[in-house]
């Protein structure tokens, strides 16, 4: 089941702070802004398929780790 932007947001967020980066190395590495990660991650905004797939990439998770229920 997928599920909504905040779902994603959240779930970026404490696995980007796992693999301690900032949402700046995140930004530079994707070739985007730390603007449109912030509004990643506060689900003010959804990624496209293709950027869902570069965040995972990235992060070393599937891409069904950052759509499903964040745990807590």
């Amino acid at each position: 089941m997928i599920y909504g932007p905040h779902h994603i947001g959240r779930n970026l967020t404490e696995i980007r702070r796992r693999n301690a980066l900032t949402q700046d190395d995140v930004a530079d590495k994707l070739g985007t802004t730390r603007t449109w990660i912030s509004r990643l991650e506060n689900g003010h905004t959804v990624p496209s398929l293709r950027r869902l797939c570069e965040l995972s990439d990235l992060l070393g998770v599937s891409p069904c780790d950052l759509l499903r229920e964040p745990a807590g």
